[in-house]
């Protein structure tokens, strides 16, 4: 059994071999591997080597431990690391210089190799602080030597370790640094105190008994400009928004110019301006407002006139201090606010929901290909090539014995069955071959023979005998040949066709599949099959899955995994209202398109991720049983067909599997939307008529034998495929690892799969008499005589549900209607028009149909009615 190496495996083995390679170096003084540590020592010295070697060991276990390799990005944070390494390499080279030279000095201009001969003389032993910054150390001590004096360069290396360490913590000081001026800015604005204080206290004592009247400013503008005619440059108005309501008049003072100001009241727009609030005189207490007429004011302008104006102003130049000395026994008044109350929100339309902000899943970790298992057996088909060729001489005998102008030339060997091609002699036609297939199938020991008139590629035509041994393809080998690539993550395999090639398909392109087989062809595990393939290579928000599940166990695997758009659907009811929810998911997701000008999901996804908009995901709806669901639900196929006709473009697929492909169920609209076709075993030939238009799928050997019917593939053939196998462990496997990791993300349109009752109230409308069933139709007659004066209108269907009788009997009834002169003939959608009316409780007979416009006026009397 092959045994595959994945990308993580690589990656541990990779940081084994790291943390190894470190603490080998480390410890290999005096050893075999002593010259690794020279390499390291004598460049990088004592500091290059303790920084450089434990950071590798570190590695190592973070790929280990983590499978998965270490993210570097270039920033001032590593910009600083650098500038601090090698600025303790310089000072330890400055430190060492004296150990290892006494008395001597780096630079240059006294260009010694000394200090050079001392370090490569001195061993490689890494433990030995007098390495210093080997010989990278020593080389930039020089320059700097050179440069500006010894203590200049000390102070030189210091600075610019500071410096490194501002650049490694950059993103910190930035973040004190803005922390610090919101704190300076709310400080300064807090400079000013504000104390509210009750009106009559401020009237009595912070103005001598001065009347002061707060102005109602209705514009929120301020009611100071820089060039007032008082002087007063700090005074300003403060503006509230519109949520707090009134604001009682609150006071400044500023200490710096010893100069009072008054902060005059600013009003809400929206609150009432017809006076001004009164508090009450209890320090402690805060009564409602209540409100008094304020003198009145012709502007805002008119408070601060000139002198020569006849009003007298709000404030003189001179005045006591405004702001009172408040003793600690006063408590502080809590201002009120008035809020309104918001009008509810009117319901957002279904049909028109924006699609919110992106919200991506991070980190998402696709299920490993390992938790499949491997299938296929090269044995086997190494032991079905050695029976062809003895298979080939029975089959020539076979054509030589019926007189038949054809041989076997060559032999194709696949999984399940073998194709020998067959070529036949110029004066034979094909269709003659075709007619000895059964006496061919007896002659070969009874196995089922299928015969292919045309060969893709080939000048012969092909004969499709079973194989001794039958060569599993797993779905593990097939995922690993699928196409990779962000436009490849829809593709779902079929399996192995004779030649052996994977046979896949995008299901963006297909766009619906139908599914086709009796009990035993393999048509669940090929659902299977299918959706594994999509839910292991796409994340939770880019594809959701619809599962309705009529038997309930086929699909209980999949409960609770991240895909999921609801919860599984095992009830006819439920599914209808889901597809007709997916019907206004699709006509939801048109109008997102028409809003934002794009065709389909492909352009609208684009347009997302390129504003922020969370993009919109497949949705993969699977129908198992369909034809047990059309049997309860017959209104289910009206929201199938609108699926399978447009809904291609908004990212809304189906795949529709059936025992029963019986053309009641499977009709003629179905398939002419659903082009891809997939025919596994049936019962009959009618059967694979209905499903692929010709004959051949009954006569196929199940457990995944199968004839694929996609364009895609193949536009003038049907090719017969081996389909993909996949055991219940791998199945539990892949949906256990989601689980584990991603909790369920259900849409919550789709959680209230109910059928709520929406029929009109028909509460308005004449009560009508229960009807004896066993009433006979002359009496019955009477009675809807005498109730239909009510209405309007009335039909046939009217008197079909109304009375509980059938078609027929309605018809003779609405006939003698019409015959006696209560109902028009003819009529539109609502019915026919009643031509006698009950208005008061009395009966006005209108004779003819000409006379039917004519509505008599009942104040007039006598022959005043018939002028």
């Amino acid at each position: 059994m092959k045994k595959g190496i994945d990308k993580n495996s690589i990656i541990s083995m990779a940081g084994i071999g790291l943390s190894l390679l470190a603490l080998v170096i480390i410890f290999s003084q005096g050893t075999v591997f002593s010259f690794l540590t020279t390499a390291i020592v004598r460049p990088f010295g004592f500091v290059g080597f303790w920084i450089l070697l434990p950071f590798v060991f570190i590695l190592g276990l973070y790929m280990l431990l983590k499978q998965k390799l270490v993210k570097f990005r270039v920033g001032l944070s590593l910009w600083g690391l650098l500038i601090i390494i090698l600025s303790l390499m310089i000072l330890t080279s400055v430190w060492s210089e004296q150990t290892l030279i006494p008395g001597g000095e780096l630079g240059f201009g006294s260009m010694s190799p000394t200090y050079v001969d001392a370090l490569v003389n001195l061993g490689d032993n890494p433990y030995n602080t007098s390495y210093g910054g080997g010989l990278v150390g020593y080389f930039l001590a020089a320059i700097l030597y050179d440069s500006v004096t010894k203590i200049g360069a000390q102070i030189i290396c210091w600075l610019l370790i500071v410096v490194g360490i501002c650049l490694v913590l950059n993103r910190q000081i930035k973040k004190l640094y803005l922390l610090i001026k919101n704190r300076n800015g709310k400080s300064s604005s807090n400079l000013r105190q504000d104390v509210s204080i009750s009106e009559d206290d401020f009237v009595e004592d912070s103005f001598d008994n001065v009347p002061v009247t707060p102005v109602v400013n209705p514009n929120p503008a301020p009611m100071f400009a820089q060039n007032d005619d008082f002087g007063n440059r700090d005074l300003e108005m403060h503006n509230f928004n519109n949520t707090h309501g009134l604001k009682r008049a609150t006071f400044s003072f500023d200490e710096d110019d010893g100069e009072e100001a008054m902060e005059t009241a600013s009003f809400n727009s929206s609150a009432p301006s017809f006076g001004a609030p009164v508090f009450n005189e209890n320090e402690n207490d805060f009564a409602r407002p209540s409100y008094v007429e304020p003198e009145p004011f012709a502007s805002n302008d008119d408070v601060y006139a000139d002198d020569n104006d006849n009003i007298e102003p709000a404030f003189e130049e001179e005045t006591a201090p405004i702001m009172p000395e408040v003793t600690p026994a006063v408590a502080p008044v809590v201002q009120q606010e008035i809020v309104e109350e918001k009008a509810p929100e009117p319901p957002v339309d279904k049909l028109h929901r924006p699609q919110p902000k992106a919200n991506p899943i991070k980190n998402y970790i696709y299920p490993p290909i390992t938790l499949l298992d491997y299938h296929e057996n090269s044995d086997d088909a190494e032991k079905n090539s050695a029976s062809t060729q003895e298979t080939t001489d029975l089959i020539n005998q076979i054509f030589e014995n019926l007189h038949v102008g054809a041989q076997v030339v060559g032999a194709t060997v696949g999984p399940c069955v073998t194709r020998y091609d067959v070529k036949t002699n110029s004066d034979v036609s094909v269709t003659t071959v075709a007619r000895y297939v059964k006496d061919i199938s007896i002659r070969l020991g009874g196995v089922p023979a299928r015969f292919e008139e045309l060969v893709q590629g080939k000048p012969t035509s092909g004969l499709e005998i079973p194989n001794a041994i039958r060569t599993t393809v797993g779905l593990r080998e097939s995922i690993e040949k699928l196409p990779n690539g962000p436009k490849c993550l829809r593709y779902i395999p079929f399996g192995k066709n004779i030649s052996g090639e994977l046979l896949s398909a995008n299901l963006e392109d297909f766009p619906h599949m139908l599914v086709s087989g009796t009990t035993g062809s393999g048509k669940t595990i090929f659902m299977h099959s299918v959706i594994l393939s999509l839910i292991m290579r796409n994340k939770p928000d880019e594809l959701k899955i619809v599962l309705i599940d009529p038997k309930k166990v086929e699909m209980a695997y999949y409960e609770q995994i991240p895909h999921l758009l609801c919860p599984n659907i095992s009830q006819s009811n439920k599914a209808f209202v889901a597809m007709k929810k997916l019907v206004d998911e699709m006509e939801r997701r048109y109008n997102l398109f028409a809003a934002n000008r794009v065709r389909d999901i492909k352009g609208f996804n684009e347009f997302a991720r390129a504003n922020g908009i969370q993009p919109l995901p497949y949705i993969v709806v699977f129908i198992d049983e369909y034809a047990d669901l059309v049997e309860e639900v017959k209104d289910i196929k009206t929201p199938v067909v609108r699926i399978a006709q447009k809904a291609r473009a908004a990212g809304i697929h189906l795949v529709i599997a059936t025992q029963r492909p019986s053309v009641n169920v499977i009709d003629g609209v179905i398939k002419a939307n659903v082009s891809t076709r997939v025919a596994l075993m049936v019962a009959s030939q009618v059967d694979s008529i209905s499903i692929i238009n010709q004959a051949g799928a009954e006569s196929l050997l199940g457990n995944g034998d199968m004839i694929v019917d996609c364009s895609l593939i193949s536009r003038s053939l049907k090719p017969r495929v081996q389909g993909c196998f996949v055991d219940v462990p791998e199945i539990n496997r892949v949906c256990d690892f989601l689980r584990s990791h991603y909790s369920e993300q259900y849409d919550p349109e789709f959680l209230d799969l109910e059928e709520h009752d929406n029929t009109p109230d028909t509460s308005d409308l004449p009560d009508v008499a229960p009807v004896d069933k066993d009433m006979a139709e002359e009496e019955l007659y009477k009675l809807i005589k005498d109730q239909i004066v009510e209405r309007d209108y009335c039909s046939i269907s009217y008197i079909q549900r109304t009375y509980g009788v059938g078609f027929p009997k309605a018809g003779r009834l609405f006939n003698k209607l019409i015959n006696d002169g209560y109902v028009a003939r003819g009529g539109d959608a609502r019915g026919s028009k009643v031509l006698i009316r009950s208005k008061e409780g009395q009966e006005q007979q209108m004779g003819t149909i000409e006379q039917s416009t004519f509505i008599p006026d009942p104040s007039l009397s006598g022959d005043d009615n018939l002028n």
